[in-house]
């Protein structure tokens, strides 16, 4: 996987996926439930879909198979100059 379209054709119905989130906590291996042209949504441990937006191919980075999506860093409700992951995502094969 090195391109976003790469992530939205692997990113389907029934897929398992591992997600963690930038400061640490993992969310565990969760299913895709739904997908559509700008969103996925993956079941949760309640049985209720949590979507996720697909980000722009320059918010999205592929690190030692996991796919991390960025954002702006914000401090004090400023945009900082920093860009950290929010996000990331590895398949479960």
């Amino acid at each position: 996987m090195k391109t976003l379209a790469d992530l939205k054709r692997a990113m389907i119905i029934g897929s398992k996926w591992e997600a963690v989130h930038y400061n640490g906590f993992n969310f565990g291996v969760r299913e895709i439930r739904e997908v559509r042209s700008k969103e996925v949504g993956f079941r949760t441990e309640r049985g209720n879909i949590s979507w996720v937006d697909f980000p722009k191919a320059s918010d999205m980075k592929i690190v030692n198979g996991w796919v991390e999506f960025w954002q702006d860093w914000y401090v004090n409700c400023q945009v900082g100059n920093k860009r950290v992951p929010l996000i990331k995502y590895k398949q479960i094969k």
